[in-house]
C-alpha cells in the first residue's frame, strides 16, 4: 500500500512540474522502489527536463563555382565570314573547320613562248573555288603592276587548293594543261575586293583568322 501511495505521489510531481516531461511509468517507478531507489532520487530521475532533439539543419547546397562560359568555338570566324562575305569580289565565302573557303574570277596564264620574253602572252579569267588553310596563312598587299587597271586585290600565302568550277572544252589540249598546271602550281591565292571597301581591314581580317 506504501508503494502505491508513493508511486501515486512521484506521478503527481510529474503533472506539476514546469517543463518536466513524463519520463517514466508507473512501472518504471516500482523497478525504481523495488532496487532501493529513494522518493527523492526517483522524483530526480522522472523529472529530468529533457529537451526534444532539434531538426538537423538541412544543410545549404554550396553555391555552384561560377564557371565562365566561353563563346562557342567558331563565333569569331562567324563574324569574320560574314564581314568577308562583304567585302571579297566573289561568293560562297566560308570560315571553318580550319579553312577559307571561297570562289572568285581568277586570270590565269597560258600560251606559247614568244621570244622567250613572255612566257605566258595570254591569259584566261575563270571561276576559281579556293581551299586555303588557316594555319599558316598569310594575307599581304598585291602591289599594282605595269597596269593601273590591275583589279584591287590581296592575296594569300600558305597552303593552297584550286579548282577550276567550268570546264575548258574551247581550249586546245595543249592550252588546258598549260592552264590547269598554272593554276596548281601558283604560289598565292588572288582575293578580289569589291568596289568602295578598305583593302587595309580586308588584310586585318585575314591576317587576325589565320592561326
Amino acid at each position: 500500500m506504501k508503494n502505491h501511495l508513493v508511486i501515486a505521489a512521484i506521478a503527481l510531481l510529474f503533472l506539476t512540474a514546469t517543463n518536466a516531461h513524463a519520463a517514466c511509468t508507473r512501472d518504471n517507478i516500482s523497478f525504481y522502489l523495488s532496487e532501493g531507489f529513494t522518493q527523492e532520487q526517483i522524483t530526480t530521475i522522472c523529472t529530468m527536463v529533457t529537451e526534444p532533439a532539434a531538426p538537423p539543419t538541412p544543410a545549404t547546397p554550396e553555391p555552384a563555382a561560377s564557371i565562365p562560359v566561353a563563346p562557342p568555338a567558331g563565333d569569331n570566324n562567324k563574324d569574320a565570314e560574314r564581314y568577308l562575305r562583304e567585302v571579297i569580289k566573289g561568293h560562297d565565302v566560308h570560315v571553318e573547320e580550319g579553312f577559307l573557303r571561297y570562289t572568285a574570277r581568277v586570270c590565269i596564264p597560258y600560251g606559247r613562248f614568244n621570244d622567250n620574253t613572255e612566257p605566258w602572252p595570254k591569259e584566261t579569267c575563270q571561276q576559281v573555288r579556293h581551299k586555303v588553310t588557316l594555319r599558316g596563312m598569310r594575307a599581304k598587299r598585291e602591289w599594282v603592276g605595269r597596269s593601273l587597271f590591275q583589279p584591287r586585290q590581296l592575296y594569300l600565302e600558305g597552303q593552297i587548293e584550286r579548282e577550276l568550277v567550268s570546264d575548258l572544252d574551247d581550249f586546245s589540249s595543249i592550252s588546258r594543261r598549260q592552264i590547269i598546271r598554272n593554276l596548281r602550281t601558283e604560289v598565292k591565292a588572288i582575293v578580289p575586293i569589291k568596289e568602295n571597301m578598305s583593302p587595309d581591314r580586308l588584310l586585318e581580317t585575314l591576317n587576325k583568322i589565320a592561326t
